[in-house]
């Protein structure tokens, strides 16, 4: 049986910065022993190791949807019908259609 994600996470979390300090011969033999102990694709163990490490307070957030949907907010775009002739004077006037979708 191979080892769970969680321990595969921790196995690749611990070799992260040695893999980032360390030189291009040692880079070759890091992704070789990662490679073998998590079973991982050679190219996907690269593309984690060099990964950015997230902030934590990004971490919190991730999942979390801040914003309302925009059939939510349409409705609370204020729109008005009804223009006097004086302000269709006024430069910069458009009229467009004001019905709901």
């Amino acid at each position: 049986m191979g080892l769970s994600l969680k321990e595969k996470k921790k196995v690749l979390t611990g070799y992260r910065s040695r893999y980032r300090q360390a030189a291009r011969k040692e880079k070759s033999d890091i992704l070789n022993e990662v490679q073998f102990i998590t079973g991982y694709n050679r190219k996907y163990v690269l593309r984690i190791l060099n990964q950015p490490q997230a902030p934590q307070a990004l971490l919190a957030l991730k999942g979390k949807n801040l914003t309302k949907p925009g059939k939510f907010l349409k409705y609370l775009i204020p729109i008005r019908a009804f223009y006097t002739p004086e302000e269709r004077k006024l430069p910069g006037f458009i009229q467009i259609d004001t019905g709901r979708l």
